[in-house]
């Protein structure tokens, strides 16, 4: 089973973002002047430098402030947080509900939790190339929840996957396949570090603890 590709969008300030499976923007028709985007899912960005015109990207709980630099976030409502990884350039992170915005040079990223009741942020020291593992059609989680994990592959195989039994809730998981590699070779590889059964048919996974 083959992954599909990143849809890329050009705008007409001259920037460009690269969106990853499962993921959608929306801005305004008068972009040029209200270089204004919300994001659901992933996507990596490439912004014009544009000093009048800040470009704004707002998730559920970030708002991503720049005026010409390149960037990945990736904030899905059912995984546990939202990301923000800088490449090149500044950019100054708003989090809803906490006072002092973060500012990040590049190699830098912060995690922010979903909870709405807890506004845990984690700064962190970021792999660029890591992060972009997705642009080039290779799938890699690093030390991930396993709920996140499911969600991850539902997306990038199109497949729904059920989970019965009593499921890893603490830990994270870690793994890096190309492309080629199809759903059941990941399957079999997580097996080595928990203790679990599946199958499969055309556009689902059942898997059994």
């Amino acid at each position: 089973m083959v992954v599909s590709n990143y849809f890329q969008v050009g705008l007409n300030d001259g920037s460009r973002i690269y969106l990853n499976s499962a993921s959608n923007i929306s801005y305004p028709q008068n972009f040029s002047e209200n270089r204004s985007v919300k994001l659901q899912g992933e996507a990596f960005f490439e912004v014009a430098r544009d000093t009048l015109h800040p470009f704004i990207v707002e998730t559920q709980n970030l708002i991503t402030t720049v005026l010409g630099t390149s960037f990945n976030i990736k904030s899905f409502s059912e995984e546990s947080n939202t990301s923000l990884v800088l490449a090149t350039g500044q950019v100054k992170a708003e989090i809803k509900g906490v006072d002092d915005p973060f500012l990040l040079l590049p190699g830098e990223g912060i995690a922010i939790g979903h909870d709405p009741n807890n506004n845990q942020v984690d700064r962190f020291t970021a792999n660029i190339n890591e992060t972009l593992y997705w642009k080039e059609g290779i799938l890699h989680f690093d030390q991930i929840p396993f709920l996140d994990l499911i969600k991850e592959l539902e997306r990038w195989y199109g497949m729904e996957i059920d989970i019965a039994g009593k499921y890893p809730v603490s830990g994270g998981f870690s793994g890096t396949f190309k492309n080629k590699e199809n759903l059941i070779n990941v399957l079999e590889t997580l097996k080595f570090s928990e203790d679990f059964s599946y199958r499969t048919t055309n556009k689902k996974v059942f898997i059994q603890f």
